[in-house]
């Protein structure tokens, strides 16, 4: 495993597993053991398996279903149901940018 600085980040480049006819088991196992390991120290194992990078799941957003809704709101509540409903979009879209971003 090695490390590349860039001018915006450090890039995390993982060795290459070698060709499937000069794999062994052992080799391979090896292998997976590295990135594994690798991908552990950036916290990037979880985000390689599927997952959420830490840093997009610390971003919560505010349920709407403990406000008052209906047809009939009065002001204030019409107006922090609105200013809550675009702070979760703005989460949405910095979790999204978080996910794309991971390296």
């Amino acid at each position: 495993m090695t490390t590349e600085n860039s001018k915006s980040s450090t890039v995390l480049v993982l060795e290459t597993l070698p060709p499937e006819n000069a794999i062994v088991a052992h080799i391979a196992a090896r292998w997976i053991e590295v990135s594994e390991d690798a991908l552990k120290k950036r916290q990037l194992l979880g985000t390689a398996k599927g997952g959420m990078p830490p840093a997009a799941a610390k971003i919560i957003d505010t349920p709407l279903a403990s406000l008052p809704h209906g047809t009939v709101l009065n002001f204030k509540d019409e107006q922090t149901r609105l200013a809550i409903i675009a702070q979760n979009q703005r989460n949405k879209l910095q979790r999204d940018e978080i996910i794309l971003n991971a390296t």
